[in-house]
């Protein structure tokens, strides 16, 4: 398995043949310029916002993704895709106070590696189905930033909770707290892990890894 970082909290992860994209930008937000085009088999999207839920820069020729946008269970080429809803706030434009959107937190397997994936949630109290469907991942994806998601405290209690073997902490960029990453590297003990291109894993590699902090470069 490999995987990318594209930005916010876009991701790219290719097993074989398949590619698989998690929160793509579509063309309308500020987060999609210059980013690389490429065909996608299976693009999931967390909330249904334009910088979550686009498929425009990954359909490239024949190649069209399978969309997954919400709740229920998902099986196609070979993984598999569960999701549970619950409404988080955010913020509305020119100050105006915030709004409740539905978002939907995944736990997604790809060659027998089990995937947490949280999209930009702004709480650390994760109960009921979504805590159920989350497990114990081997691979935890989480936001950072401390702006209109959870802090890098709050995220580091998640880390903790789900007991993931790698966290891979997303959502850090000019829109959030610019000391997020530093924070969250200390909050897990984490100060030395400098960020890296890509990640190639396999499962054997990643179970021998307890609560592992891995950065990907953007």
């Amino acid at each position: 398995m490999i995987i990318s970082y594209l930005g916010k909290e876009c991701f790219k992860i290719t097993q074989g043949d398949f590619t698989c994209v998690l929160n793509p930008p579509n063309k309308d937000s500020a987060w999609s310029k210059g980013m690389s085009r490429f065909g996608a088999n299976v693009a999931i999207s967390t909330t249904l916002t334009d910088d979550f839920s686009g498929t425009d820069l990954f359909s490239y020729g024949e190649t069209v993704p399978f969309e997954i946008r919400g709740a229920g269970r998902y099986e196609i080429d070979g993984i598999e895709v569960t999701g549970a809803g619950f409404y988080i706030d955010r913020a509305v434009g020119n100050g105006k106070g915030t709004e409740k959107i539905l978002n939907t937190v995944y736990s997604i397997t790809i060659d027998d590696i089990d995937i947490a994936f949280l999209g930009p949630i702004n709480t650390a109290e994760i109960t009921g189905e979504a805590r159920e469907v989350l497990g114990s991942p081997h691979i935890l994806f989480v936001p950072i930033g401390g702006a209109d998601v959870i802090d890098p405290k709050q995220a580091a209690k998640i880390a903790v909770m789900l007991d993931a073997h790698i966290t891979i902490p997303m959502d850090y960029g000019s829109d959030q707290n610019p000391d997020a990453l530093k924070m969250f590297l200390k909050e897990m003990g984490a100060e030395g892990v400098k960020p890296e291109d890509k990640l190639t894993l396999k499962r054997r590699d990643i179970e021998s890894k307890e609560g592992e902090v891995m950065v990907l470069s953007c």
